[in-house]
């Protein structure tokens, strides 16, 4: 890689997920703060590559046609957070109260933590036949020029899909993984590897510190002790291939994407609701992290429903409010009708 290809992956990687972040937080309610807004940036970019590229895929538009339209929604989405620079919103990064001697040796052995898994994760890694689907579908991509269409084990035109390609097509973070790869002109196996693992691994530590920041607010020690204790369990439980430490040793593949920050993220979006259950505003978060698990993987879907089905049901008997399970229930129809849109698509197009 060259230093432009550095620092256009440190743009669309960095710089433009806060950016979008930037603009939304706002419109959303959510909390400001480096972390949160990253979070709700990368969040929001993941929505709206969902909503855009599986009507592309399903259509046969090219990854040219998707690159492009792609492009004009994250352009229009990072104006948005420019003018909010230009109204001063940066400031809201900032930290907001003094942080005292622990915190800071906190916030240094986290920094050193981080420094020390990014390392890694760029060094070694584990495939698997997932995996090598996953890949070999973004460097196909990139070659043909298509979305879904080829088997990239052969290279052959597919004469109907089989069930994996057919889940990859409704859960397409392969393309999100290629539209990286083109945009920043980094090759695609590289990209999957080696640089969008980085930005995943920022985005788990913004979740486990939102997290902290909800139970101990203000509290620096307790947050960037809190994140570095969650990160301490994912490296030491990879003994075992469960769901959470995925998001170590595969942590560019949808599904672990979902165990790092998509799990993390769905109970951001859910646990304030009860504070402030009246209107759709507060449920708006949840959408969007609804749609972003849906991208990840077609785990994601089902994960996605199921967290929003139980909270809503539980919330809804603890409330008595029939109308608090309804909105949090519109989150599972979203992961819902990707889920039906693949059965009906299986059936009668494939």
């Amino acid at each position: 890689m060259g230093v432009v290809n550095v620092l256009l992956a440190v743009f669309f990687l960095g710089v433009l997920p806060l950016c979008i972040g930037l603009g939304v937080c706002p419109w959303l309610g959510l909390r400001k703060g480096f972390a949160g807004t990253y979070l709700a940036g990368s969040f929001t970019e993941w929505a709206l590559f969902q909503i855009i590229t599986v009507p592309m895929a399903l259509f046969k538009r090219s990854l040219d046609t998707e690159t492009l339209a792609m492009s004009l929604a994250l352009g229009a989405m990072c104006a948005l957070g420019v003018w909010a620079l230009i109204r001063g919103e940066w400031q809201n990064l900032l930290p907001r109260r003094q942080t005292d001697g622990a915190g800071v040796f906190a916030l240094v052995l986290l920094a050193a933590g981080l420094i020390l898994l990014s390392v890694e994760m760029a060094r070694h890694m584990t495939l698997s036949r997932d995996d090598c689907r996953n890949v070999a579908e973004v460097v196909d991509m990139l070659r043909t020029n298509r979305m879904y269409r080829n088997d990239p084990s052969t290279g052959a035109a597919l004469a109907q899909f089989d069930s994996d390609w057919g889940r990859d097509l409704f859960a397409p973070w392969a393309v999100y993984t290629a539209y990286l790869a083109r945009m920043t002109g980094i090759q695609g196996t590289i990209m999957a590897h080696s640089v969008l693992p980085e930005a995943i691994l920022v985005c788990m530590a913004c979740a486990y510190w939102e997290i902290g920041e909800r139970s101990f607010p203000g509290n620096t020690f307790a947050k960037a002790g809190g994140t570095l204790l969650a990160l301490g369990l994912v490296v030491f439980g990879s003994h075992a291939a469960v769901f959470e430490n995925v998001a170590l040793w595969r942590i560019w593949q949808g599904k672990a994407v979902i165990a790092a920050v998509g799990i993390p993220g769905l109970y951001l979006a859910l646990a304030p609701i009860p504070d402030r259950p009246e209107g759709w505003k507060p449920y708006m978060p949840l959408y969007l992290v609804c749609l972003a698990c849906c991208l990840m993987s077609n785990q994601g879907i089902l994960t996605g429903g199921l967290v929003c089905g139980a909270f809503g049901l539980v919330w809804g008997i603890r409330t008595r409010k029939i109308g608090i399970a309804m909105k949090v229930w519109a989150g599972a129809l979203i992961c819902a009708f990707y889920y039906g849109a693949y059965r009906v698509a299986w059936s009668v197009l494939f």
